[in-house]
């Protein structure tokens, strides 16, 4: 089987990465793996296997015809028979595949943890039809894909996001004079990065040591950041919070530093959460998509619920003040990620998955 995995950038995101993972796990796997960035690169294209062939198409819009005919040629050409599609590229993906007749099959990844609260719009509805698998990151948007996609249910699973880190850590957890929190997230608004910004500032008053703050996320230069970045100034907060942008070697940041955070107000199944697990980090989330489930309903991390700074900040306090037991937690989270959120096991349910549509 030859097989494209299609999205929309390869700027850093949790899509994104899942997009150069599979295809990297695939190629390993033996298989004939091409990954398309419809609109431009990125940061992670430094994470693509040499043996992935990758190409940009450098579209300007979603009707961007050029774009897409050089998509299609370059299917015909490489003969290319199913899509694995993230996101909304789905749709180029069944445009494809009515060009084929049929002939090109197409895998829907749908990543986006907020749709559970939507209904399923006409169009979403009617694309369905011509969907052959689709694989949801958490059980609650199988759930959603089950009630409103026209599709045999055989054919649409959860399969768990899976991390693919080197982590070249150069001192052990334990060793740490100023200690550093890493939040991995693109500045977005359901990201919720000034919940966590009030959660830290309220920690650091309670605390006789001086913690390090990383946000480490794809940024522009919008109202969403520029909120944030003000609310720093404001408080006089630069000397304690590091805004990262774009991180191509997260496996070296996050062998740098002690804590890992979700702050989100919504989620699907958050990579960094895994990839935080695969570092052996300790760890505090939102109760929000998969991420419960993923620390095991508080055993492997601590979990807070949305838009709670001082639940966050009490949080943050009892990790460090009992830093053995959360140095151990992070030991056993790793251990728990590795055994249930590895490569193998996504593999394994993915050629499941393909093997459906012929039972």
């Amino acid at each position: 089987m030859r097989i494209l995995q299609l999205i929309d950038s390869l700027e850093t995101g949790g899509a994104e990465m899942m997009a150069v993972s599979i295809s990297n796990a695939l190629y390993r796997d033996g298989k004939t793996v091409f990954l398309c960035a419809s609109r431009k690169g990125g940061a992670l294209t430094q994470r693509i296997d040499p043996n992935v062939i990758y190409f940009c198409l450098n579209k300007r819009s979603s009707l961007d015809a050029g774009a897409f005919w050089k998509l299609y040629k370059r299917m015909n050409k490489e003969k290319i028979n199913l899509i694995h599609a993230h996101s909304s590229s789905v749709f180029w993906a069944i445009f494809i595949k009515l060009l084929t007749f049929g002939k090109t099959k197409v895998l829907w990844h749908d990543h986006f943890g907020n749709r559970i609260y939507e209904k399923a719009n006409i169009f979403m509805v009617i694309s369905s039809f011509f969907i052959d698998y689709v694989i949801c990151v958490n059980e609650e948007l199988k759930n959603w894909a089950d009630r409103s996609l026209f599709l045999d249910r055989k054919r649409i699973v959860y399969i768990n996001n899976f991390p693919s880190l080197k982590l070249p850590r150069s001192q052990p957890l334990d060793s740490w004079e100023s200690p550093k929190i890493v939040y991995l997230a693109s500045f977005r608004e359901p990201k919720n990065h000034l919940n966590l910004i009030k959660a830290f500032e309220i920690f650091q008053k309670q605390v006789d040591f001086k913690p390090i703050l990383v946000l480490a996320g794809r940024y522009q230069q919008d109202k969403y950041y520029e909120v944030i970045a003000d609310y720093i100034k404001e408080k006089q907060l630069s000397d304690t919070i590091e805004i990262l942008g774009d991180v191509a070697d997260v496996g070296g940041l996050l062998a740098e530093v002690q804590v890992g955070v979700i702050a989100s107000d919504f989620e699907g199944l958050p990579v960094s959460l895994l990839e935080y697990g695969q570092a052996g980090l300790p760890v505090i989330v939102t109760n929000v998509g998969q991420c419960g489930l993923v620390v095991n309903h508080g055993e492997f991390g601590k979990i807070v619920e949305i838009n709670k700074p001082e639940s966050m900040a009490s949080s943050l306090v009892s990790l460090f003040s009992n830093w053995e037991d959360a140095v151990r937690m992070g030991s056993q989270f790793r251990v728990h990620i590795e055994k249930n959120y590895g490569m193998g096991n996504f593999l394994t349910k993915y050629h499941q998955l393909l093997a459906s549509k012929n039972d």
